[in-house]
């Protein structure tokens, strides 16, 4: 029997290698993030129906379509231009540069080095793409409306995930050693039965699938009327399916990621005293039980209970922000250069800035942490601009998503995974706000009307 990995895999890379060099991002964009997104589970999918005897092209040709997107876009139109225009191009691109360079010339070859290359560096390219894709307000209507639904219907697969467990293609490709993916050990929850971690959706795994829920429900939240108006009743939906997730997983990260939604809400006192006032209730109230849910001896329940108290020794968190720093900041002093970018210390630190230190260095770890600097600061710069309009909570909400993104770079490598593409994406869409914003205005009063915008 033909497999169907490589069948689908090298159509998937000629189709959209063309695609990228005769299209505009516009054409393609949502088509190749849902393949993108929804490619490890294609992969099982195709292992279910005709186990992978060879190479997985399904995974493997991801790495090179991120690249010749990257080329593309640079390429294409002049884009170079308007790159070197925006307010975090240049940055973006020597940040790339370093990257290239220290994966050329530092510790393992290139080929070694590919893994590392491909991933978060090549993820802050969306930003150019979000530059060239978020150019009219049907635009970011038709971005939202897909994965709006998307997200919904992928949450609520993984919660079905949570309660029954996974269906027979997950088990069969999880439980084989034909792929290239590597199978994880797993902790089976005594009350639920299942591996608490491993819910996934359609998504690669639960990282990707979390983070990005949690970033879009804070922009939701906080911009609501402007997504009621744009997306429709499908926002309900969406934050059915999210909550619905986060009961029966109790995930922790994306309920840590919900606390910083009163930076959001900060134009409206009542409501920010309101969130705060609850937030701080809950933690309180989860730190007077925590003893009676770790008794459960529920690997769910704990993680959730540790929420009131990281630093605790005996939680999980406690290695990730205490001990491994110990020895990872000494490494860092000690290599200005870092110590290669797929160096096993470096790419299996649990600390996305510890991480990019100890790959590229100095110059390139400070360099990451002053792009997200300007990206805050674009963020608030785009929100002062538009405060009177119809856009004014949009800024609000996607700088407390970026926020929340960021804080939880500390304990997890959140912008090593596929979620990072969302948070690059959101940072063009906003610097192109005030000139959609523009544009509406003048067409309206090219018309005579003179609605509020």
């Amino acid at each position: 029997m033909i497999d169907l990995n490589p069948i689908i895999g090298i159509g998937a890379f000629f189709l959209f290698s063309f695609l990228f060099f005769t299209k505009e991002p516009k054409d393609y964009l949502l088509a190749f993030l849902f393949f993108y997104i929804t490619n490890r589970f294609m992969v099982k999918i195709c292992h279910y129906i005709t186990p992978l005897t060879g190479i997985n092209f399904l995974l493997s040709g991801m790495n090179f379509l991120l690249i010749i997107l990257f080329i593309s876009i640079l390429l294409r139109n002049n884009n170079i231009e308007r790159v070197l225009r925006s307010k975090l191009g240049p940055y973006i691109l020597i940040y790339i540069s370093i990257f290239f360079v220290l994966s050329l010339l530092g510790p393992g070859s290139l080929i070694v080095n590919w893994k590392a290359l491909t991933d978060a560096p090549l993820y802050m390219s969306f930003y150019f793409v979000g530059l060239s894709y978020f150019q009219s307000e049907n635009r970011i209507k038709k971005f939202f409306v897909f994965f709006t639904v998307f997200y919904a219907i992928n949450a609520l697969y993984a919660s079905y995930q949570s309660v029954f467990g996974f269906l027979e293609y997950d088990t069969n490709y999880l439980l084989t050693k034909t792929s290239s993916d590597i199978v994880r050990d797993t902790s089976i929850d005594p009350i639920t039965g299942q591996e608490y971690y491993m819910v996934m959706g359609f998504s690669g795994f639960n990282y990707s699938l979390f983070y990005i829920l949690s970033m879009l429900t804070i922009v939701y939240i906080a911009a609501r009327k402007y997504f009621i108006r744009l997306v429709g009743k499908k926002i309900v939906f969406f934050l059915f399916s999210y909550f619905l997730l986060l009961v029966v997983t109790l995930e922790r990260t994306p309920i840590i990621m919900l606390g910083f939604l009163p930076i959001a809400l900060i134009k409206n006192k009542k409501k920010f005293v309101l969130y705060v006032v609850l937030l701080v209730a809950f933690i309180v109230l989860l730190d007077h039980y925590k003893f009676e849910l770790y008794a459960y001896g529920s690997e769910k329940l704990k993680r959730f209970a540790e929420i009131a108290n990281p630093f605790a020794e005996q939680t999980t968190l406690y290695g990730r922000l205490t001990t491994r720093p110990k020895y990872q900041i000494p490494l860092i002093l000690n290599n200005p250069f870092g110590i290669g970018v797929n160096n096993q210390e470096a790419y299996g630190a649990h600390n996305n800035y510890i991480k990019i230190f100890l790959q590229i260095g100095w110059l390139g770890g400070v360099l990451f942490l002053f792009i997200l600097y300007k990206s805050l600061k674009l963020y608030y710069h785009i929100y002062r601009k538009l405060k009177n309009t119809k856009y004014s909570q949009l800024p609000l909400g996607l700088l407390a998503a970026a926020l929340a993104m960021i804080a939880t770079g500390i304990p997890n490598i959140p912008f090593s995974y596929d979620c990072a593409i969302f948070f690059w994406l959101f940072l063009g869409l906003v610097e192109n706000l005030p000139t959609i914003y523009n544009r509406q205005k003048l067409e309206l009063n090219e018309k005579g009307s003179y609605n509020n915008l």
